[in-house]
């Protein structure tokens, strides 16, 4: 490295982008953030983080997505806050998407809840996460979510994409559950699903969506790669997320659109 005649050897690309991180300005943030992502600098996460935790809701996808993307673990509890706060309503989808990427499995009833989102693009990302943290559930703790999905489902209010999301939930658990060579047969036959491919009223429900189930169509994707923020993928995209390709962002609050709209 050619140190200048002052000294000061200059700033690396990392550095230099978490030096963007204090311009004030959103959009300087936003973008900066998504390029701290894209370039894997860990070095960033100290910085990430603590923004993360200060930071309003104009910077809140974009810092999530990188947080999510460096697999910075210790964001998981400001994300799960974040996710129940009301002001976030219709902007959760770079949420969702971070915890997607990272370790979830002490999180069961939080990631229960999310499937009955505010709206769809939360609702099958959390069905996505379930997917992955059921086989370290306890049975007990299955069969007790299980029973509260079906309680969930007798909401008459329900419409028919919340109503076929907790039906995927409930086959998810069922699926799991059949797995389970400790299951004793009585517990089996009590929860319907010996011989069974989904649980007592899951199948009618699911066969709500189009295909026969959202697992069977194309949106419904395992890797978290497929369902990034940066891709049209629910019933609103979320606000600070990237509408391209990690190269090409553009500012997302162009969009007429507040942090609340839902």
């Amino acid at each position: 490295m050619t140190i200048p005649a002052g000294g000061v050897p200059p700033m690396t690309e990392c550095e230099s982008l978490i030096h963007q991180l204090d311009s004030g300005d959103p959009r300087v943030v936003r973008q900066a953030a998504f390029d701290l992502a894209d370039s894997g600098c860990l070095e960033a996460a100290p910085c990430l983080l603590q923004m993360f935790h200060e930071s309003g809701l104009d910077t809140m996808g974009a810092l999530a997505y990188a947080l999510g993307e460096l697999h910075v673990q210790e964001a998981k509890p400001r994300l799960l806050e974040l996710m129940k706060d009301p002001r976030t309503r219709g902007s959760r989808g770079s949420l969702m998407y971070a915890l997607m990427v990272l370790d979830c499995n002490d999180d069961y009833e939080d990631i229960l809840d999310f499937t009955r989102g505010d709206t769809w693009e939360v609702r099958q990302k959390a069905l996505i996460i379930l997917d992955e943290i059921a086989p370290f559930q306890s049975t007990d703790v299955l069969v007790s979510g299980r029973a509260r999905l079906i309680a969930w489902l007798e909401d008459a209010s329900l419409g028919d994409e919340a109503r076929s999301h907790l039906a995927e939930a409930v086959e998810a658990h069922d699926i799991e559950l059949r797995s389970r060579e400790n299951l004793e047969g009585d517990e089996v036959d009590h929860l319907g699903l010996r011989g069974r491919r989904r649980g007592p009223h899951a199948g009618e429900l699911v066969d709500l969506a189009p295909g026969g189930g959202l697992r069977s169509g194309p949106d419904f994707q395992k890797s978290p790669e497929a369902t990034r923020p940066d891709e049209e993928g629910g019933e609103s995209s979320d606000l600070d997320a990237p509408a391209n390709p990690p190269s090409e962002h553009h500012d997302p609050q162009e969009d007429e659109r507040s942090p609340a709209d839902g």
